[in-house]
């Protein structure tokens, strides 16, 4: 039996994903106020979810922060991303746990999840920049993420 649609068995589930992310670009998903709808938010944060764990996981990163900006993510809907992007384990992920936690009122609306993260990645820079809340000599957040 021969599937039609998005998810034709002839493809790889990146090609599908991003066929999706494609459709989330062109504004299928975004409501008339310029944000996600709430039928709207579980998918779109599924699909960033997913990302991570594509082909090309650095692409991938770098995918999620445009849409984030793009579809004007809220902080608060990001927690299960910010945990997908630390499990992914890949060279970017910290750079972008990063960039995201360097607004402080948004560091603050991820909670644990953003600690989780950084645990997750599980390397030598990620457990730096864990340490470096209590040990200011070690390089990790900037001082004003910090306070």
């Amino acid at each position: 039996m021969q599937s039609s649609g998005i998810f034709q068995e002839s493809q790889s589930p990146s090609r599908n994903i991003a066929r999706l992310v494609n459709t989330l670009r062109r504004g299928a998903y975004k409501s008339l106020a310029g944000s996600l709808g709430l039928e709207d938010e579980w998918v779109v944060i599924r699909i960033l979810c997913l990302l991570p764990f594509l082909d090309d996981p650095g692409r991938e990163i770098e995918k999620i922060h445009d849409l984030i900006s793009e579809l004007r993510v809220y902080a608060y809907q990001l927690r299960v991303v910010v945990e997908a992007v630390g499990h992914c384990r890949c060279n970017e992920a910290l750079a972008f746990l990063r960039d995201l936690a360097s607004d402080k009122s948004r560091a603050e609306q991820f909670g644990d999840a953003w600690i989780n993260a950084v645990a997750a990645v599980d390397n030598r820079e990620a457990r730096d920049v864990l340490l470096s809340f209590v040990d200011p000599e070690l390089p990790g957040m900037p001082a004003e993420a910090k306070e």
